[in-house]
């Protein structure tokens, strides 16, 4: 399993991850695994993570897959360049019609919320 890994400029990088006893709080006071740089994951050239599931954090999503996080853009950056499966979790009540969409935005590809509802993204 990989975890990310919160880098300046907005990026994220994912680093594997051995066990729950090894993360550290990290820049935003958010658990992340060690940045050693052995365990970086690095795609070869035209190697891609389609077969990928990549969980995404948000405070809301709505119908089309779009969230609410905390501004800083960490996920809509790497979304918009990796070819992952994404599923956003979220509580049944903060599943809303629809939020306020930015161009930089990128919706997660299903939303799951405690109640098992299961929700694929529609095209914006």
């Amino acid at each position: 399993m990989f975890a990310p890994v919160s880098l300046p400029e907005g990026k994220m990088a994912f680093y594997r991850l051995c066990c729950e006893e090894e993360l550290r709080p990290g820049r935003f006071g958010i658990l992340e695994p060690p940045a050693l740089p052995e365990r970086i994951l690095r795609l070869k050239e035209g190697e891609t993570l389609s077969d990928t599931l990549c969980l995404v954090p948000g405070v809301a999503f709505d119908a089309f897959g779009y969230r609410l996080g905390y501004g800083k853009g960490y996920y809509d950056r790497f979304l918009s360049k990796a070819a992952v499966v994404s599923l956003g979790l979220c509580y049944q009540e903060l599943m809303l019609p629809r939020l306020p969409v930015g161009k930089h935005d990128r919706p997660v590809t299903y939303c799951i919320t405690e109640q098992g509802r299961l929700l694929e993204s529609a095209p914006h």
